[in-house]
């Protein structure tokens, strides 16, 4: 590991895992290009248009956008940490918290393109801490966060959304950059603050519930839900049409923390 990947600092414990076919999305695109296929097989696309309000029916469930209502046969919902607003029972047992994550630079700027330095996740000995990394791309500095780390979670409200980060978020992750990556700079020349929808087991929330009649939930994300965006939407089509999916969903009910005092 010491010689293919040198950009890392590693002791002697390290246990290290290659993934060949790992690799990074580009969000934003994939978004655009998500709905643009949607919109040549006929869907509708409201952009700018907030939800207010979703209710549930096993026959017409209802979603409110100011004064107007949309009647449906079904209704997928999936609509991140605003989960709470629109589907608060289903989401009873989330967490909404605020995570921050940094662009670094580095004196050797070719040493970190993905050729050369992949994606990567790292984990302390204990499991607790968690932490993850994007390589330059397009000439982009190299993306640093946290994803698990204990005393960090900080509740967020999601009308209000994630406060900006402040010194102590650059200083936690000039520290990772320093222990781990000392080939980068240690001060970040970006940050930015983001929302984790956090269920207790971190899996996601994908499927329906009895108190929900009408609707099909995607949520709890906690932080690694974009990268299976095309099976969830298969997913949710099967559920929203047939009421029933070939993929082994059971574990992944919004029901399951119902009973957990």
């Amino acid at each position: 590991m010491r010689q293919r990947y040198p950009q890392h600092q590693l002791d002697d414990e390290t246990t290290a895992f290659y993934e060949e076919d790992a690799g990074l999305l580009r969000p934003e695109k994939a978004v655009c290009a998500a709905i643009r296929i949607a919109e040549h097989l006929g869907a509708k696309v409201l952009t700018r248009t907030e939800v207010t309000e979703i209710i549930p029916d096993a026959k017409r469930p209802r979603v409110r956008i100011g004064h107007e209502e949309i009647v449906a046969k079904h209704v997928v919902v999936a609509a991140g940490a605003w989960l709470t607003k629109l589907a608060p029972t289903a989401m009873s047992r989330v967490e909404v918290v605020r995570r921050v994550f940094g662009w670094f630079e580095s004196d050797d700027a070719a040493a970190y393109t993905a050729e050369r330095f992949p994606v990567f996740i790292r984990t302390d000995a204990t499991g607790s801490y968690n932490w993850y990394g994007i390589p330059s791309v397009d000439g982009s500095p190299v993306k640093v966060a946290v994803h698990n780390w204990p005393s960090l979670d900080e509740p967020v409200d999601p009308a209000v959304g994630a406060r900006q980060p402040d010194d102590h978020d650059a200083e936690l992750l000039a520290d990772i950059v320093t222990r781990t990556l000392p080939g980068l700079r240690p001060q970040p020349v970006k940050l930015q603050s983001c929302m984790y929808s956090l269920t207790p087991d971190h899996h996601f929330l994908v499927g329906g519930r009895a108190d929900l009649p009408g609707l099909t939930v995607l949520g709890g994300f906690s932080g690694h839900g974009f990268k299976f965006a095309t099976v969830i939407g298969e997913i949710a089509a099967d559920l929203a049409m047939w009421d029933k999916t070939r993929w082994e969903v059971d574990f992944l009910s919004p029901e399951r923390f119902d009973k957990i005092d």
